[in-house]
């Protein structure tokens, strides 16, 4: 689904209820945290697509995707979905 609201809502209740679970393996605490990102970036909330990269960062700062996506953030949420839409495109083809 690309109801991008819901899934926000989805992780956010996750990582409330089962932050402590995710905590000891931080390559997965952090992957949460990419993908809440991902999922406020192409809702158009680039803000707090930043903040949950940025927090995913401070977790596990040797996952290059994490500033990938955070550097992205950066050119707003239509740059955004362009190129990971580009990405799509080039990779999965």
């Amino acid at each position: 689904t690309r109801d991008y609201a819901k899934k926000i809502r989805g992780m956010e209740m996750l990582l409330a209820k089962y932050d402590s679970v995710f905590r000891p393996n931080s390559k997965e605490h952090s992957r949460q945290y990419l993908e809440l990102g991902l999922y406020y970036c192409y809702h158009g909330e680039v803000q707090k697509g930043r903040k949950a990269f940025s927090t995913a960062i401070r977790i596990n700062p040797c996952e290059i995707r994490n500033y990938f996506n955070f550097g992205l953030s950066l050119l707003g949420a239509e740059h955004f979905k362009a190129v990971k839409g580009l990405k799509e495109k080039v990779f999965f083809q």
